[in-house]
C-alpha cells in the first residue's frame, strides 16, 4: 500500500488499524487471522524511491521473525 505525503508515524497507525481489523474477521472455522506489515519511508536516511518495496519486504520479514501479527518500521541500522 502506498501512502504518499504521510510519515512513518501515521502509516504505522494504519497499518496498525489495518491489523486489527483483520485480527477480528472470523472466517468460518479458520483459526484467527492474522498478518504482518513492513513499513518503509521515503525520503528517509538515504533510502532510495526505487528501494521501498525491497526495503518494505526486508521491514516484513523482520516482523514475522520477531513474533509475527505486528508492524515493523525499516531502519538501515536494524
Amino acid at each position: 500500500m502506498l501512502l504518499n505525503g504521510r510519515t512513518s508515524e501515521e502509516a504505522v497507525s494504519v497499518a496498525s488499524a489495518i491489523l486489527a481489523r483483520v485480527a477480528s474477521l472470523k472466517v468460518g472455522d479458520l483459526p484467527q487471522l492474522t498478518m504482518s506489515c513492513g513499513v518503509a519511508v521515503f525520503p528517509s536516511e538515504g533510502v532510495a524511491r526505487n528501494d521501498l518495496l525491497r526495503l518494505a519486504d526486508s521491514a516484513l520479514y523482520w516482523a514475522k521473525d520477531h513474533g509475527k501479527n505486528r508492524v515493523h518500521v525499516y531502519h538501515p541500522r536494524r
